[in-house]
């Protein structure tokens, strides 16, 4: 994930900075944090819109042509749900006709040089076909950096149809569905889950996820379908504990 952020991070810079033009990336320890910051020296930004940049499908220079290089201004959106996954504070700093420096404080901490362990997780989840449904492209991204750093096998798709046709040709059943309850396409994640269940025969073990903590109706739905919920923003650690005990219930 912060690997992501610093591609992001790098990718803008690169966009947004003339031929000829440097990029540098540099770490630097301060305090009891590590600065990962790239450097540019590109146009710059103004002073106001050095926050509103992180919103989705901002683009820096609405003049570009939108491309396959990441061009619809979801970059540091992306950079700003992976930051705030990880509790990580972004910098931005800007000056018109110079360049930016975009960069993000990570914590040092202390590691025994005792021998290392091997989690227990990782059995578990490890080989898992995992089927991760989100209308939102950096939840998606930000899921499946976490399940496959987990071992898993993840296919993401921003819809139920989405996932029935990168299903279509597997003859495996997935191991577990994760599913927004709240999309786009006139479906919830009920919807979905229930669907790919009938498509495969299959009581699949699934996990409906909601960002929406008022009215209940995704507890409601997750009742009447007997899965969990989990709430975003996605915590690492939380949605993997809660795939592993849906896993060991399942095969219990």
């Amino acid at each position: 994930m912060v690997e992501r952020i610093a591609l992001n991070f790098v990718s803008n810079a690169v966009r947004h900075t003339p031929s000829g033009g440097r990029v540098l990336v540099a770490c630097r320890a301060r305090g009891r944090a590590l600065r990962l910051a790239v450097y540019d020296t590109g146009k710059g930004i103004p002073q106001s819109d050095q926050q509103s940049i992180f919103d989705e499908f901002r683009r820096l220079d609405a003049s570009r042509p939108r491309d396959h290089t990441g061009g619809l201004g979801l970059g540091l959106a992306i950079v700003r749900r992976l930051a705030q996954a990880l509790r990580l504070t972004v910098v931005v700093r800007s000056t018109l006709g110079r360049g930016s420096m975009f960069a993000v404080d990570l914590p040092l901490m202390h590691v025994s040089r005792g021998h290392s362990q091997v989690l227990d997780s990782e059995p578990m989840l490890n080989g898992r076909l995992i089927v991760v449904v989100d209308d939102e492209p950096s939840i998606l991204l930000a899921a499946s950096f976490i399940l496959e750093t987990a071992g898993c096998q993840v296919i993401c798709a921003r819809s139920g149809r989405e996932a029935t046709l990168s299903l279509a040709n597997s003859s495996r059943v997935p191991d577990a569905i994760i599913c927004d309850h709240e999309l786009n396409d006139n479906h919830n994640g009920s919807d979905v889950i229930r669907h790919l269940r009938e498509e495969f025969n299959c009581d699949i073990p699934a996990l409906l996820v909601t960002g929406n903590t008022a009215g209940g109706v995704a507890e409601r739905s997750a009742r009447d379908l007997g899965v969990p919920v989990l709430y975003k923003p996605l915590d690492g650690a939380a949605l993997r504990s809660s795939l592993e005990e849906l896993l060991t219930t399942q095969e219990r």
